[in-house]
């Protein structure tokens, strides 16, 4: 195991020669944190874990460097070979709707690994026990809770032991309650397994009281980072505004635009 799970090294990237969506990010993630890439919408977060698993890749300049293993000229095979020790929990879970709760989380282990339908079944059974759904094996997605389906999608994200577990909004559109079990889950799961763990999130308050460590995003850039007690303690105006759920400072409502009457078709009477 490396020390580091995951080196960023300047990192830019865009989709179109349009808009960049990400500018020169640089950051390190020892081994066995939880951390948390925060911002609000549009600010890079989740084309920034995109790049980090892979999906995309920047032509420009800048490095990944996954699990010791720079992404830069990796080949398909062995791109799949590193998401064995990847898990990802996907927005809103991602679950197979027509698979049951023990197809869906036995779905990564029958893709990666020749495994015997009953160690296959005694390792679902032992991850679905983990989340508090081994009584749900045999449902399907649509007869559990939004709650529920999160704990299901966390229990496969978990299926083959990785090293790095991503989160791309876990706690979007769940309850108070479901959302204080699956971020209890996820300091737990990261412990239990010795494993590293990235979540892209705007919620604070949860976040804050499982996370090591905080970057704060704005239009592509890394604007602060520190600890949880570092960022609630901070005079930055960028920090005070997000921890604060403020409508006044830094961060706009609005994005760069012409005047509203050249985009309306209208003309000034001056």
């Amino acid at each position: 195991m490396p020390e580091n799970a995951l080196e960023i090294s300047n990192l830019s990237f865009a989709y179109d020669s349009r808009r960049q969506i990400l500018n020169d990010i640089s950051l390190v993630i020892p081994h066995g944190q939880v951390v948390a890439f925060m911002g609000g919408s549009g600010s890079g977060k989740t084309t920034l874990l995109r790049n980090i698993c892979g999906q995309v890749k920047s032509e420009g300049e800048g490095e990944v460097t996954l699990l010791g293993r720079p992404l830069t000229n990796i080949s398909r095979s062995d791109m799949y070979e590193l998401r064995r020790e990847v898990g990802v929990l996907f927005q809103f879970g991602g679950l197979f709707t027509d698979l049951s709760v023990f197809d869906n989380v036995a779905f990564p282990l029958r893709e990666h690994f020749n495994l015997s339908p009953s160690t296959i079944h005694d390792v679902v059974m032992l991850k679905l026990e983990g989340v508090g759904l081994r009584g749900s094996a045999r449902l399907f997605p649509s007869e559990l809770s939004g709650g529920m389906q999160r704990r299901v999608a966390l229990a496969r994200a978990v299926a083959m032991d990785p090293k790095l577990i991503l989160y791309d909004e876990p706690f979007a559109g769940l309850d108070p309650i479901s959302l204080a079990i699956t971020a209890r889950l996820i300091h737990k799961l990261n412990a239990a397994l010795n494993a590293t763990s990235i979540i892209v999130t705007h919620d604070v308050a949860e976040s804050f009281r499982i996370v090591d460590y905080v970057y704060l995003m704005w239009q592509g850039e890394i604007v602060a980072q520190g600890s949880p007690a570092e960022m609630q303690n901070s005079s930055l105006p960028y920090v005070r505004q997000f921890v604060d759920a403020s409508t006044d400072g830094p961060l706009p409502f609005h994005q760069p635009a012409p005047p509203l009457v050249q985009d309306m078709g209208l003309r000034s009477n001056t």
